[in-house]
């Protein structure tokens, strides 16, 4: 049995392979919360994918392993001790990754 950990890998892999394009084509981010209303929109539109860690030390892991090893982009989290939900979305020329970062601590449908 794949440990949390394990799993979030295997379900974002799984999710970017089913959606198509090459990993770089892929952000994968780490926040401490995401507003409700841009996961929906994200989810119909941009093959939005997002799970809860254990610990922010988790999610800066499996972000570390999709950047350094998988090769997606991502950048380093400027959220604090509290990001453990990590995201992944396949890029295009009309999103931005500050359209996922919100004040709001609304966390719904998240994983």
């Amino acid at each position: 049995m794949p440990s949390i950990k394990e799993q979030i890998v295997n379900d974002i892999k799984a999710h970017i392979q089913s959606n198509g394009g090459e990993y770089n084509n892929w952000h994968v981010g780490v926040c401490s919360n995401i507003h409700y209303q841009t996961l929906v929109e994200a989810k119909a539109r941009h093959q939005f994918i997002a799970r809860q860690a254990y610990s922010a030390y988790v999610a800066a892991e499996v972000q570390d392993y999709f950047v350094t090893t998988i090769g997606t982009d991502g950048g380093t989290c400027a959220e604090g001790t509290n990001a453990d939900i990590i995201y992944a979305y396949k890029k295009s020329a009309d999103i931005s990754e500050r359209n996922f970062r919100s004040k709001d601590t609304s966390s719904e449908n998240v994983k």
